[in-house]
């Protein structure tokens, strides 16, 4: 992962290169149109030209969301990225950009684990605009587009200010210098160390420090835990780099809230300003993708032993049915001596690639190219067929490590593909 480097002259200091992350995706501000989806989130800090603000966009896109042809060794995809910020006025900012992704092997075109990020920055009046982000797959021409309100703050207006808050993956200081890595995902892994967050503080007054009071509350506004600081203050910008106790907080929507305060007789002549970011809360040891113990169970049916099954669905509490289901995966750890379970996170990569590609009239992890999917990881080669004149739609998966191959027919003509061969069902079922 790439850092970002944070100057004191600068607001952030803006990368424009392609870094690719391994977390899960779920960043701050999603829109999923048709059947490709991407992340966009935005962060606005001062910026050094007089009058404007600093925005900071940023298009996350899973490999599993865009198409990749072989060409050599290597697997490639291309990928156009367009961003508009316009207003009433005739000039819009606009900028664009074809990027090149890479993966090694089949496994990682479609993992949804594998994602690349694409930083863009603009610095702009302060005000209202709509923002439209159009970001397309080249080579089947697919593609996604946001268009969305946005409010670029004025950070001049007050004696003093905050900037947005950046979730932070990992940080650290180097002589007065912050180097962090953000936290695209917007998730918070509870039990993997401290919510980690940084943002700025602007003020044209001459004072010494600033109490900080930091608040973790759930998406219902209800107070989870309080933190307090002393900030010193250096000069007109000052960076916050702040660790803050996440281990109160349970697996939901939750949102961290800082209001910044005057000290002494400063608190006279000071506002009360504040900044805030939700975020996602997630349990240690569960896979990203799992927000739900319960439907997690469920999809466990294609592996589980029906006594496994109902015992972890009848019991008495939810802390027993999660013991019962940590026990379930630690029994089929293929390495005890890693804090991951990696055959955890593998099935429930693909359940969650099932939803995306193959819901239709119920949940993809449901249908029997699911089931397909997930028993045995994406084919190493798809025969597609979805314009024969005389059959309907149809598939053919093949799998030449395992010497097995799938038919699947589309008898609605509404994507609806059902096994035909083999003839029974992966439990030996006659279909």
């Amino acid at each position: 992962m790439t850092s970002m480097y944070l100057q004191r002259t600068l607001a952030v200091c803006i990368v424009l290169n392609i870094l690719v992350s391994y977390s899960n995706v779920a960043a701050q501000t999603m829109k999923q149109l048709g059947t490709m989806q991407v992340f966009v989130d935005m962060l606005c800090f001062e910026s050094d030209v007089q009058g404007h603000t600093s925005a900071n966009i940023y298009v996350q896109i899973p490999y599993s969301e865009v198409t990749f042809v072989k060409t050599g060794e290597q697997y490639t995809a291309n990928v156009d990225i367009v961003i508009t910020i316009e207003d009433s006025t005739p000039r819009p900012w606009s900028t664009s950009k074809r990027i090149t992704i890479e993966a090694e092997d089949f496994s990682q075109t479609v993992s949804p684990r594998r994602t690349v990020v694409q930083q863009f920055t603009t610095d702009i009046k302060p005000g209202e605009y709509t923002m439209v982000i159009t970001v397309t797959d080249v080579e089947p021409k697919k593609s996604v587009k946001l268009d969305r309100k946005i409010h670029i703050p004025d950070f001049t207006t007050m004696p003093v200010s905050m900037s947005n808050i950046m979730l932070v993956q990992r940080a650290s200081t180097d002589e007065g210098r912050v180097n962090v890595v953000p936290n695209f995902s917007g998730k918070y892994l509870q039990g993997e160390g401290p919510l980690i967050i940084f943002f700025e503080i602007y003020t044209s007054l001459n004072i010494d420090s600033l109490m900080l009071v930091a608040t973790l509350m759930t998406d219902k506004e209800k107070e989870v835990a309080r933190f307090t600081r002393i900030q010193a203050i250096d000069g007109h910008r000052t960076q916050v780099l702040w660790s803050l106790d996440g281990s109160s907080l349970s697996v939901s929507r939750a949102k961290v809230k800082v209001d910044l305060i005057g000290c002494g007789i400063d608190s006279l002549r000071i506002p009360r300003v504040s900044t805030s970011r939700s975020f996602t809360v997630h349990m240690r040891g569960l896979p990203l993708t799992v927000t739900d113990i319960t439907k997690a169970i469920e999809q466990l049916r294609y592996i589980a032993r029906d006594n496994e099954l109902d015992e972890m669905r009848n019991a008495p509490t939810e802390e027993e049915k999660r013991r019962l289901f940590f026990e379930f995966w630690k029994r089929r750890d293929p390495d005890p001596s890693t804090p991951r379970n990696e055959l955890m996170e593998e099935y429930y990569d693909r359940v969650a690639y099932a939803n995306h590609n193959f819901t239709r009239f119920m949940e993809g992890w449901m249908t029997d190219m699911g089931m397909v999917y997930i028993q045995f990881g994406p084919p190493d080669n798809i025969e597609r067929h979805p314009f024969e004149s005389d059959s309907k739609p149809y598939e053919i998966w093949y799998y030449y490590k395992l010497n097995r191959e799938f038919v699947f027919v589309d008898e609605t003509g509404f994507g609806d593909y059902r096994l035909q061969y083999p003839l029974r069902d992966l439990w030996g079922r006659i279909r």
